[in-house]
């Protein structure tokens, strides 16, 4: 098995390919680590998600330092995962 660290642009490319991740925030030094479903946008360079209000929304307004991870499984001997670091920001609710 081959371990090698992915180009930024093959990074980019499995974050546009992907729809479901782990979104892990932390508050206090206690971390939280939960599945989401995510879409991220090219042209802007965002990773947007949806969800209601909850344990990870109050840490994410507390602390904004968030990690995702996504990942591709093909076999047991073939797989790819990537860990972005990112800034939560909370978009208005619009009509």
């Amino acid at each position: 098995m081959l371990i090698r660290e992915m180009s930024r642009e093959e990074c980019l490319r499995m974050l546009a390919g992907a729809t479901l991740g782990r979104l892990a925030c932390a508050q206090e030094n206690q971390p939280y680590v939960v599945p989401v479903y995510l879409a991220y946008d090219e042209v802007s360079g965002c990773l947007y998600g949806f969800t209601t209000c909850g344990q990870k929304i109050e840490w994410m307004r507390a602390n904004p330092l968030i990690c995702v991870e996504v990942d591709e499984v093909a076999a047991d001997d073939q797989w790819r995962s990537l860990v972005a670091i990112w800034r939560y920001e909370e978009l208005p609710d619009l009509a």
